[in-house]
């Protein structure tokens, strides 16, 4: 995986792990309550899986 783009769905996990904690930190609706934990789940998975891919050198 190129350097790029590897930073790039890494900057956006984490984004989502943002958003997915501040879904489960908001007092508005329950329903953004219990869709935080999923986006929270599937942001960490997608950003372990991505910081364990090698990087590939650009030449």
């Amino acid at each position: 995986m190129k350097k790029n783009l590897k930073w790039i769905i890494e900057v956006l996990c984490m984004i989502f792990i943002f958003v997915g904690i501040f879904m489960l930190s908001q007092p508005f609706s329950f329903n953004l309550y219990r869709w935080g934990f999923q986006v929270c789940g599937i942001a960490v998975g997608m950003y372990i899986v991505v910081s364990h891919l090698p990087e590939r050198e650009e030449k």
